[in-house]
């Protein structure tokens, strides 16, 4: 904190003033600290003597028990106990040695069952008042007691040796437990004398340590009297100097060309110069008493108070740029210059305010020039290439995607020429108009020249595929907005564009060579027809269109009734019929069926598994309801996403659905994910609950593919297991698939959960899970996933 400077007397006078009272204080303090440190030692050995003698009570009960019922828990209850006195012998005897061996005398403490913070002070204890008259009384007692207490292990050793012999009759019985009893009456004698001895040590300590706080205490009130006339005179003659010095200041301050302001710590003004007020619009007498609220318009009023706290502990100068609104509510740009400083004892804020909005018009008219399109306002390619730049080392550093979009408008020229430069110019600023409302606020449009727009899209995604995907989405949204008639002077102008992406990073590419790529795949575009969105990579060109379309065809499959719902047969062990479980298959209306592995997991990745989700588990109660009615009582298992499971509203559909459906919840199991449990436990651990005591059942599916936890298969409630068909497959010839199955059977039987194979394809598969014990089966061996309808209709003619 800055001071007004006083003369180099004043200051030594203050220093001799004011070190004698230091020197007290420390003294003092060192001394309570020490008296403090000392009984905290006493206090801790007087544990634990109570622990010692706990201690050896407790083992001379249980050896003499030991001797009645000759059993192994009384004689491991007296070793355990003994081994408290034992471990505080330990430690006397590393303490006693030349050198002493601290490490040995801790670890006899800690067996003593001493709290590991008390130890350290009992070592220095014994360490340093060892010597001490006062303590050697209490440490040749300790000796004595250990000396008892080694006789009482031996005698329980002994005790014990001829109890495996045999030799133990009753009169060498009666005559150990007599030795016991002098060994015991001789010990509780000398933990007594001890216990005497410690208080006598406290009480003396104690003693001494009141002398020396009242003797200190006296010294300092001596010296305190003598010494407050010299200070004094001291603050004195400080007070004089600094008042004059304030005079010179403001006398500065009045005449300073800067608007100068000191305030306080709540912001109020204390002292203005006539170039602040005049800066501000207000008279003196008016600024004098205002709130830096009522001209500051850059900052949040309510951080206001956190900012001057922030200045005064920093210590130093500090310069910043801000607002400052007049008198007649104007605003403009201001330096400011904020220094804490002391005056009188108070801490203040020492400002200076400079009008910059000039300098600020300029800056802003230069750099404007300098990095943006002059036309459009957009970026221009300097700033651009520096965004990419810094884009570029991001996404190497996170490991994730970008894209660069070239766009260039489709036959510009003709416009320019029909209509001339004004209506194209109109265009131009329409067209940026435009791709700046379709961008986040990370991304970057800039226009390179004539037609030519060039895009930057951050972040995309950490996979490739995700992130081409992506880019090839938002560059659609930018060429079905610029297709959208632009109206210029009454009349539509239709305005195409040809795109080429380019994904960042690759390997060791610059920031020219990005454009460069997308500016070639942007010509490939205009190749191909023109109004068309072309990848540089043209391997991945296909693979995203495709995936592109898929994802847009899936995303309606719902609503086309385009999915089917398939069963595939579960059975017992004696291949009766238990249930089935529940299939997606997606009739496409140009590709016929697709198989699940090539939408299910496109659907995951859009978020459409949702709404997919959903409606199986819908047809699957349907199918349930029906079998009821039909007089079946049969399982349906259906598989549930870990995205569907974490939707706030799941539980509450499912019941919706079963009431709607009329489905018997008894006769639903849900399958879910290893994956699932681990990293969502505790927020899917409620619903679960509320969906079993519904009475529908829970089942891991692929149980051994994800990162397995025995601890999970406790705490939730799951009735059954599903065998990974990669398990499965090549059993029993492969060796360590053979383990894997027999292990989770095992497991399963011991935790009460069912098991059900699934990928069941051979009869030498099925023979060998039914000798482990698995109940139930799933595979081609038995059925292929049917049709419901098909299914259904083979279950009424199997059953009559």
């Amino acid at each position: 904190m800055h001071k007004p400077q006083s003369s180099d007397s004043a200051n030594r006078l203050v220093i001799q003033t004011v070190w004698p009272f230091v020197l007290i204080i420390a003294v003092l303090l060192a001394a309570a600290f020490f008296s403090l440190k000392l009984m905290s030692s006493i206090r801790a050995f007087v544990g634990a003597e109570s622990l010692y003698s706990k201690a050896q009570k407790q083992a001379y009960i249980s050896l003499v028990n030991y001797a009645d019922t000759q059993s192994e828990e009384d004689y491991q209850n007296f070793l355990s106990e003994i081994a408290i006195p034992l471990g505080d012998n330990k430690a006397r005897l590393a303490l006693q040695r030349k050198p002493p061996d601290l490490d040995a005398a801790y670890q006899g403490f800690v067996e003593g069952n001493n709290q590991p913070g008390d130890i350290p002070d009992m070592i220095r204890l014994f360490r340093y008042f060892g010597d001490w008259p006062v303590m050697k009384d209490p440490i040749r007692i300790w000796t004595e007691a250990d000396a008892y207490i080694l006789e009482m292990y031996a005698l329980g050793q002994s005790m014990q040796q001829k109890m495996e012999l045999g030799a133990l009759d009753a009169d060498a019985k009666t005559s150990l437990i007599q030795e016991l009893d002098a060994i015991n009456v001789a010990i509780t004698s000398l933990e007594e004398a001890f216990s005497s001895s410690l208080a006598t040590v406290s009480r003396q300590i104690g003693h001494l340590v009141s002398v020396l706080l009242i003797g200190l205490t006296v010294l300092m009130l001596g010296l305190g009297l003598l010494f407050s006339r010299r200070l004094a005179s001291q603050q004195l003659s400080a007070a004089k100097a600094q008042h004059k010095e304030l005079q010179k200041n403001r006398a500065l301050l009045h005449n300073a060309s800067d608007g100068i302001h000191i305030l306080t710590t709540t912001g109020n003004v204390q002292e203005a110069s006539d170039s602040f007020c005049a800066m501000l619009g207000y008279s003196r007498d008016e600024v004098i008493g205002m709130n830096v609220r009522q001209w500051e318009a850059f900052h949040k009023r309510e951080n206001l108070p956190d900012s001057f706290y922030r200045y005064l502990n920093q210590g130093a100068r500090i310069q910043f740029e801000t607002v400052h609104r007049r008198k007649d509510d104007s605003v403009f740009d201001a330096e400011v210059s904020v220094l804490p400083i002391e005056l009188d004892e108070s801490p203040l804020l020492f400002c200076s305010s400079r009008d910059i909005s000039e300098r600020k018009r300029n800056e802003q008219q230069v750099e404007r020039l300098a990095y943006h399109d002059q036309l459009t306002g957009l970026p221009n390619r300097t700033q651009f290439q520096d965004r990419l730049n810094q884009a570029l080392a991001q996404s190497k550093r996170y490991k994730h995607f970008g894209a660069v979009l070239f766009m260039d408008l489709d036959k510009f020229k003709n416009i320019n020429d029909v209509h001339g430069h004004a209506i194209g110019d109109q265009v131009l600023k329409e067209v940026a108009e435009r791709l700046m409302s379709r961008l986040r606020h990370s991304d970057t449009v800039s226009r390179f020249g004539g037609d030519e727009f060039v895009i930057l899209l951050s972040e995309l995604s950490s996979e490739q595929n995700k992130a081409a995907t992506l880019a090839l989405s938002v560059a659609e949204q930018f060429r079905s907005v610029l297709e959208r008639p632009l109206r210029m002077h009454q009349q539509d102008h239709v305005v195409t564009s040809s795109i080429g992406i380019s994904l960042f990073p690759k390997d060791d590419e610059s920031v020219e060579d990005i454009i460069r790529e997308a500016d070639i795949a942007m010509y490939r575009a205009k190749d191909s027809g023109r109004n068309r969105l072309v990848f540089f990579e043209q391997a991945m060109q296909a693979h995203i269109a495709e995936r592109y379309l898929m994802e847009q065809h899936l995303h309606n499959a719902v609503q086309n009734d385009e999915l089917e719902l398939y069963l595939q047969s579960q059975l017992n062990r004696d291949r009766t019929l238990i249930g089935a479980e529940a299939l997606v298959r997606w009739r496409h209306p140009s590709r016929g069926l697709i198989p699940p592995d090539m939408f299910i997991p496109l659907a995951e990745e859009s978020g459409q598994i949702v709404s997919i989700g959903e409606w199986v588990l819908r047809e699957a109660c349907q199918v349930i309801a029906q079998m009821n009615i039909m007089g079946h009582s049969l399982r349906l298992a259906v598989n549930v996403s870990p995205r569907q499971f974490r939707q706030g509203n799941f539980v509450s559909r499912v019941q919706e659905i079963l009431e709607e459906t009329g489905a018997d919840p008894l006769y639903l199991t849900l399958e879910i994910t290893e994956n699932l449990l681990l990293d969502r436990t505790a927020e899917i651990v409620p619903g679960m609950l509320t969906l079993s005591e519904m009475g529908i059942r829970f089942s891991i599916d692929d149980f051994g593919t994800g990162y397995s936890s025995l601890s999970y298969l406790k705490r939730l409630p799951l009735k059954e297991l599903k065998i990974d068909k990669s398990f499965v497959q090549d059993i029993p010839q492969d060796a360590n698939d053979v383990v894997l199955v027999e292990a989770i059977c095992s497991m399963s039987r011991h935790l009460g959960f069912e098991v059900v194979a699934e990928g069941v394809e051979t009869k030498a598969q099925y023979e060998y899970l039914a000798q482990l014990g698995c109940e139930y089966y799933q595979g081609y061996y038995f059925h292929r996933p049917q049709c419901c309808q098909e299914w259904l209709v083979n279950l009424k003619n199997r059953c009559g």
